[in-house]
């Protein structure tokens, strides 16, 4: 369990165990005065409350030998609760824990009503680059990191987060694992990432999994544990440079194209929906490049036949897989083309 979860725990046990010994002392003073005095319950309630906060008010009526036992009794709960329940509050009070208490139980509401959204596991400097184009792009993010010293800048960037292992089903669950569309297992080990993959995979089977791997033996393993994709940050680098080295000026021209955040241009992978207008239309008659400014570069059926770069009598059947480049704004209209009628 996160070391933020147990320590929210406990205050809050805290601070019911100091009500209810209170409540208790209260009822257990009352009825012992009505008992053993013979008192009302008015003069009964009223005793124990002076009692028990030290007041120092006489008492209501006279005590007999056994009420003074009992009062005497009494005092030493009453401060021995009191004690208690001022050193939690103070505690409280002195670490800022309550305000961070109705932060992070605030958090944990934005992460509850969330959907669609995508769960990054580790807060590394791969995952630095890879949030700021998620964010680029209007993702909703949850991130799931360990180390606490990574917080104040998790917090300082306005991201939701969630404190402890990935690989655990608690900790995934409380990040929204079953609402996610995608999980990043981007943390240095690859052993972790395989235990964070199977760990997703079973609790979501529908989910996308990227898996980020240090060595290359290690790929088949994260493939096998359920991870979609498999991304070795040290191979893509050195393929960037190599096609850089080979062929500079078709890397210049991507460069100009994608801009330097990536904003500019992307190439994206649309699923057609079942009720989607565009299902049954040519590409010629769909006119994506006209009416949402998109190029198709491949298309993959329903049975898995791959298209590249079909031709406009191409049909976009319900299911199919479409490979799009174009600029990113031009999405958005695209959406709006393949969504159904209101």
């Amino acid at each position: 369990m996160a070391k933020t979860h147990i320590w929210m725990t406990e205050r809050i046990r805290g601070f019911y165990l100091a009500a209810y010994l209170l409540f208790g002392l209260l009822v257990v003073g009352t009825v012992g005065y009505e008992l053993i005095e013979g008192w009302g319950l008015l003069d009964s309630f009223y005793m124990t409350v002076i009692t028990i906060s030290t007041v120092g008010y006489g008492e209501v009526n006279p005590l007999s030998r056994e009420g003074v036992i009992f009062t005497t009794c009494l005092i030493i709960g009453g401060m021995s609760v009191t004690v208690y329940a001022f050193g939690v509050i103070g505690q409280t009070a002195l670490e800022g824990e309550l305000f961070k208490l109705r932060r992070l139980a605030k958090m944990e509401k934005k992460i509850d009503a969330l959907d669609n959204h995508t769960i990054v596991c580790g807060f590394g400097r791969l995952a630095h680059f890879v949030i700021d184009e998620l964010r680029d792009h209007g993702e909703e993010i949850v991130v799931v990191e360990k180390e606490e010293r990574h917080f104040k800048e998790i917090e300082s960037e306005g991201l939701l987060y969630v404190n402890g292992n990935a690989h655990e089903d608690e900790i995934l669950l409380r990040a929204g694992i079953r609402r996610a569309k995608t999980l990043l297992a981007i943390v240095p080990s690859d052993a972790e990432n395989v235990f964070i993959t199977l760990t997703a995979r079973n609790l979501n089977p529908t989910i996308q999994i990227v898996a980020r791997t240090e060595q290359t033996a290690s790929e088949s393993k994260l493939r096998r544990a359920g991870a979609d994709q498999v991304i070795s940050p040290y191979r893509v680098s050195g393929s960037r440079i190599v096609q850089n080295v080979l062929h500079q000026h078709v890397n210049d021209f991507l460069e100009i194209a994608t801009g330097s955040d990536g904003t500019k241009l992307a190439l994206e992978q649309v699923v057609v929906p079942p009720d989607s207008p565009l299902v049954g239309l040519t590409l010629e008659t769909a006119a994506l490049r006209r009416k949402a400014g998109v190029n198709v570069a491949a298309i993959i059926s329903p049975t898995g036949k791959t298209h590249l770069s079909p031709s406009k009598d191409e049909v976009i059947e319900s299911g199919a897989r479409i490979f799009l480049f174009g600029e990113t704004t031009s999405f958005k209209l695209l959406a709006e083309l393949m969504s159904p009628p209101a």
